[in-house]
Parts: C-alpha cells; sequence; structure tokens
C-alpha cells in the first residue's frame, strides 16, 4: 500500500482522500511498516493476507456482510450510530481559542 500518494495529493492539491486501504502480511508486518510507510514490497512483505480500509475520523468500516473480512473491498465506510464526543478537558484548553 502506498500511504505517501494520497497524503501528497491532499496537502499539495487539497484534495483528501476518501480511504486508505491498510494491509496484513504473512509474517504480521503492517503494509510498509512505519518506519518506513513508502517502502514498496519486498520478498518480506509481499504475501498479503489482509486488507482492511481506513477513512477519515469518525466514519468506521462496516464488513458488508458477503464474501471474505480479509478483503477490503467488503467492507464500506459508515457513521458511528453516536456522535463521539470528542471534548477532552485538558490543562491546556485556555491557551488555544477556536478560530
Amino acid at each position: 500500500m502506498d500511504w505517501l500518494t494520497p497524503i501528497v495529493a491532499w496537502v499539495e492539491q487539497g484534495k483528501p482522500p476518501t480511504k486508505v486501504i491498510a494491509s496484513q502480511t504473512a509474517n504480521n508486518s503492517a503494509s510498509g511498516g512505519f518506519s518506513n510507510p513508502t517502502q514498496g514490497s519486498t520478498s518480506s512483505n509481499a504475501n498479503i493476507v489482509r486488507t482492511r480500509p481506513i477513512f477519515p475520523y469518525p466514519m468506521q468500516a462496516r464488513y458488508n456482510g458477503t464474501l471474505s473480512i480479509d478483503d477490503a473491498a467488503n467492507f464500506v465506510g459508515v457513521m458511528p450510530s453516536q456522535t463521539p464526543n470528542d471534548h477532552i478537558d485538558w490543562i491546556g484548553n485556555d491557551l488555544f481559542q477556536p478560530q
């Protein structure tokens, strides 16, 4: 999975990704690894065993009920039934004012 291309398009063209696809390989490594997310497929990560879509927060991936649960194509993005309470009281609240 190429994570860099959708991020570059977001930054340079103002086009946020609607989803990105994460993958898991046979040796349990995430796609590209977090230390180098632009790393291409190598012999250690070429055997992908599972993919899942990652949607913009607060959307969640929901299985559509058909075919394999290991294929990102079988998931859709849905909004949660209840809106998450994202307000967190922290000591720095007074330092930032909404624009």
